[in-house]
Protein backbone atom coordinates (compact mmCIF):
# COMPACT_ATOMS: atom_id res chain seq x y z
CA UNK A 1 0.00 0.00 0.00
CA UNK A 2 1.45 3.71 -0.54
CA UNK A 3 1.18 5.95 1.95
CA UNK A 4 -1.09 9.09 1.60
CA UNK A 5 -0.62 12.66 3.54
CA UNK A 6 -3.77 12.49 5.08
CA UNK A 7 -2.87 8.64 6.88
CA UNK A 8 0.55 10.18 8.05
CA UNK A 9 -1.88 13.03 9.35
CA UNK A 10 -3.85 10.45 11.39
CA UNK A 11 -0.07 8.56 12.30
CA UNK A 12 1.41 11.04 13.38
CA UNK A 13 -1.62 12.25 15.61
CA UNK A 14 -1.07 9.07 17.43
CA UNK A 15 2.57 9.57 17.33
CA UNK A 16 2.42 12.59 19.27
CA UNK A 17 0.71 10.73 21.99
CA UNK A 18 2.62 7.80 22.41
CA UNK A 19 5.94 10.54 22.72
CA UNK A 20 4.20 11.23 25.61
CA UNK A 21 3.81 7.47 26.71
CA UNK A 22 7.01 5.91 25.47
CA UNK A 23 9.73 8.61 26.09
CA UNK A 24 7.63 10.73 28.77
CA UNK A 25 8.99 13.81 26.97
CA UNK A 26 6.57 17.04 27.07
CA UNK A 27 6.76 17.67 23.25
CA UNK A 28 4.39 18.53 20.61
CA UNK A 29 4.25 18.41 16.65
CA UNK A 30 5.87 21.54 16.57
CA UNK A 31 9.51 19.99 18.20
CA UNK A 32 9.64 17.53 15.36
CA UNK A 33 10.85 20.73 12.93
CA UNK A 34 9.27 21.29 9.40
CA UNK A 35 9.75 17.72 7.69
CA UNK A 36 7.96 17.78 5.19
CA UNK A 37 10.13 20.69 3.83
CA UNK A 38 13.17 19.27 5.10
CA UNK A 39 12.61 16.17 3.15
CA UNK A 40 12.26 18.35 -0.01
CA UNK A 41 15.29 20.27 0.40
CA UNK A 42 17.59 17.43 0.87
CA UNK A 43 16.47 15.78 -2.48
CA UNK A 44 14.46 12.57 -1.08
CA UNK A 45 12.64 11.40 -4.69
CA UNK A 46 10.19 8.72 -5.91
CA UNK A 47 11.70 5.51 -5.98
CA UNK A 48 14.94 6.13 -3.45
CA UNK A 49 16.10 3.51 -0.42
CA UNK A 50 16.47 6.15 2.61
CA UNK A 51 17.76 4.89 6.38
CA UNK A 52 16.06 6.93 9.06
CA UNK A 53 18.67 6.17 11.78
CA UNK A 54 17.77 7.61 14.77
CA UNK A 55 13.98 6.74 14.19
CA UNK A 56 12.48 6.88 17.25
CA UNK A 57 8.61 6.68 17.18
CA UNK A 58 8.71 7.22 12.93
CA UNK A 59 8.18 10.80 12.87
CA UNK A 60 10.05 11.48 9.68
CA UNK A 61 9.61 7.69 8.82
CA UNK A 62 6.17 7.94 7.77
CA UNK A 63 6.62 10.96 5.58
CA UNK A 64 9.77 9.51 3.75
CA UNK A 65 7.69 6.59 2.99
CA UNK A 66 5.29 9.27 0.65
CA UNK A 67 8.35 10.88 -0.50
CA UNK A 68 9.95 7.45 -2.01
CA UNK A 69 6.47 5.59 -3.31
CA UNK A 70 6.18 2.54 -3.53
CA UNK A 71 9.24 1.74 -5.97
CA UNK A 72 11.38 3.09 -2.89
CA UNK A 73 12.01 1.99 0.91
CA UNK A 74 11.97 3.47 4.38
CA UNK A 75 14.69 1.91 6.65
CA UNK A 76 13.46 2.67 9.99
CA UNK A 77 17.15 2.04 12.63
CA UNK A 78 16.67 2.64 16.25
CA UNK A 79 17.98 1.05 19.66
CA UNK A 80 14.94 1.42 21.14
CA UNK A 81 12.79 -1.13 20.61
CA UNK A 82 9.56 0.47 22.22
CA UNK A 83 9.58 3.10 19.30
CA UNK A 84 10.10 0.80 16.78
CA UNK A 85 6.99 -1.74 18.58
CA UNK A 86 4.82 1.27 17.88
CA UNK A 87 6.22 1.41 14.24
CA UNK A 88 5.43 -2.26 13.78
CA UNK A 89 2.07 -1.67 15.10
CA UNK A 90 0.84 1.33 12.29
CA UNK A 91 2.74 -1.27 9.28
CA UNK A 92 0.33 -3.97 10.53
CA UNK A 93 -2.63 -1.70 10.99
CA UNK A 94 -2.29 0.33 7.94
CA UNK A 95 -0.61 -2.09 5.55
CA UNK A 96 1.90 -0.06 4.56
CA UNK A 97 4.97 -2.38 2.73
CA UNK A 98 7.51 0.09 2.06
CA UNK A 99 8.83 1.28 5.45
CA UNK A 100 11.19 -1.84 7.00
CA UNK A 101 11.78 -1.17 10.90
CA UNK A 102 15.62 -2.20 12.05
CA UNK A 103 16.88 -2.76 15.53
CA UNK A 104 20.16 -1.27 15.66
CA UNK A 105 22.71 -1.09 18.77
CA UNK A 106 24.48 2.07 19.92
CA UNK A 107 27.39 1.97 17.63
CA UNK A 108 25.79 0.11 14.54
CA UNK A 109 22.51 0.72 12.91
CA UNK A 110 22.43 -2.37 11.72
CA UNK A 111 21.23 -1.51 7.89
CA UNK A 112 21.46 -3.65 5.72
CA UNK A 113 24.49 -3.47 2.86
CA UNK A 114 25.23 -0.77 0.29
CA UNK A 115 21.75 -0.01 -1.02
CA UNK A 116 20.97 3.25 0.76
CA UNK A 117 20.56 6.82 -1.34
CA UNK A 118 20.38 8.76 1.74
CA UNK A 119 21.05 8.38 5.20
CA UNK A 120 18.81 10.83 7.34
CA UNK A 121 20.20 11.11 11.11
CA UNK A 122 18.05 14.18 13.08
CA UNK A 123 19.01 14.89 16.22
CA UNK A 124 21.29 12.00 17.10
CA UNK A 125 24.70 12.71 16.49
CA UNK A 126 24.82 14.25 20.29
CA UNK A 127 23.62 10.67 21.63
CA UNK A 128 26.25 8.81 19.88
CA UNK A 129 29.31 8.59 21.85
CA UNK A 130 31.87 7.03 19.28
CA UNK A 131 30.41 9.14 15.91
CA UNK A 132 33.22 8.25 13.60
CA UNK A 133 32.88 4.31 14.43
CA UNK A 134 29.24 4.55 14.13
CA UNK A 135 30.00 6.20 10.44
CA UNK A 136 32.66 3.49 10.08
CA UNK A 137 29.73 1.04 10.05
CA UNK A 138 27.28 2.83 8.59
CA UNK A 139 29.25 3.26 5.26
CA UNK A 140 29.07 -0.39 4.80
CA UNK A 141 24.56 0.44 4.21
CA UNK A 142 25.26 4.05 1.69
CA UNK A 143 25.75 3.36 -2.31
CA UNK A 144 29.02 4.88 -3.66
CA UNK A 145 27.03 8.26 -4.34
CA UNK A 146 25.01 7.96 -1.29
CA UNK A 147 24.19 10.74 0.64
CA UNK A 148 24.17 11.22 4.27
CA UNK A 149 21.99 14.45 6.23
CA UNK A 150 22.41 15.66 9.45
CA UNK A 151 20.07 17.67 11.18
CA UNK A 152 20.76 18.88 14.35
CA UNK A 153 20.43 21.85 17.02
CA UNK A 154 22.31 25.17 16.98
CA UNK A 155 23.16 26.60 20.61
CA UNK A 156 23.25 29.78 18.97
CA UNK A 157 19.99 29.85 17.71
CA UNK A 158 18.48 28.12 20.46
CA UNK A 159 16.55 29.68 23.69
CA UNK A 160 18.74 32.05 25.63
CA UNK A 161 18.46 30.48 28.76
CA UNK A 162 19.38 27.34 27.18
CA UNK A 163 22.53 28.77 25.15
CA UNK A 164 25.05 28.84 28.25
CA UNK A 165 24.62 24.72 28.67
CA UNK A 166 23.97 23.84 25.04
CA UNK A 167 26.77 25.92 23.58
CA UNK A 168 29.50 23.08 23.57
CA UNK A 169 27.47 20.65 22.60
CA UNK A 170 24.99 22.30 19.79
CA UNK A 171 27.69 24.82 18.70
CA UNK A 172 27.73 24.46 14.52
CA UNK A 173 31.51 24.49 15.76
CA UNK A 174 30.85 21.52 17.06
CA UNK A 175 28.60 19.89 15.17
CA UNK A 176 31.13 20.02 12.01
CA UNK A 177 34.25 19.23 13.92
CA UNK A 178 32.03 15.79 14.72
CA UNK A 179 31.32 15.54 11.11
CA UNK A 180 34.61 16.01 9.61
CA UNK A 181 36.31 13.36 12.32
CA UNK A 182 34.13 10.95 11.02
CA UNK A 183 35.76 11.17 7.78
CA UNK A 184 32.65 12.67 6.16
CA UNK A 185 32.46 16.19 3.76
CA UNK A 186 30.37 18.57 4.72
CA UNK A 187 29.11 19.57 0.68
CA UNK A 188 26.31 21.77 2.00
CA UNK A 189 24.77 23.70 4.83
CA UNK A 190 21.18 24.59 5.15
CA UNK A 191 20.11 27.33 7.84
CA UNK A 192 16.08 27.34 7.02
CA UNK A 193 14.65 25.78 10.23
CA UNK A 194 14.66 28.15 13.21
CA UNK A 195 17.11 26.52 15.66
CA UNK A 196 18.53 23.64 13.44
CA UNK A 197 21.34 23.07 10.81
CA UNK A 198 21.28 20.55 8.10
CA UNK A 199 24.67 19.44 6.98
CA UNK A 200 24.12 17.54 3.71
CA UNK A 201 27.50 14.99 3.71
CA UNK A 202 28.83 12.67 1.43
CA UNK A 203 31.55 9.61 2.76
CA UNK A 204 34.07 10.58 -0.09
CA UNK A 205 36.59 10.29 2.78
CA UNK A 206 35.73 7.02 4.02
CA UNK A 207 37.41 4.13 2.11
CA UNK A 208 34.70 1.94 0.03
Amino acid sequence: MLISNNLVSQITESYVENLLTVTQEKKGPEGCGRCQTVLSEIGIEEGMAVADVGAGCGYFTFRISCFVGERGRVYASDIDNNGLDFIRSKLKNWNIGNIFPVHGEVDNPKKPVSDCDLILIVNTMKCIDDFAGFMQNLKKSVTKDGKVVLVQWDADRMFQEDMIYYKARYSKQASLARIEDAGLKNDEKLTFLPMQNIFVCSMNYLEF
